[in-house]
């Protein structure tokens, strides 16, 4: 998925995700992640400006953070990356 870009880190571990290249509205975004099977965060909580964001919270064991970006690929696979090559 080399069109959502990361904010650098600051010693943390929440990542924030920029979707904005998939041009989806916020609760599309998120109907996305739901339908993925995954929980994030969505960046409009966090005030102004959050739209196309997400925060991704990486504290946890290795094991599950694979199932999570297996899971987010698999969707990437199916159902964005057809729209964004169109």
């Amino acid at each position: 998925m080399p069109e959502v870009k990361m904010a650098e880190p600051e010693a943390t571990y929440l990542l924030w995700l920029n979707f904005s290249a998939w041009n989806m509205k916020q609760f599309e975004l998120m109907s996305f992640f739901k339908d993925c099977g995954i929980i994030l965060n969505s960046g409009v909580s966090y005030g102004e400006g959050g739209e196309s964001f997400v925060r991704m919270n990486i504290a946890c064991q290795t094991s599950l953070l694979k199932q999570v970006l297996s899971k987010l690929e698999k969707g990437y696979e199916s159902r964005i990356k057809k729209t964004l090559l169109k």
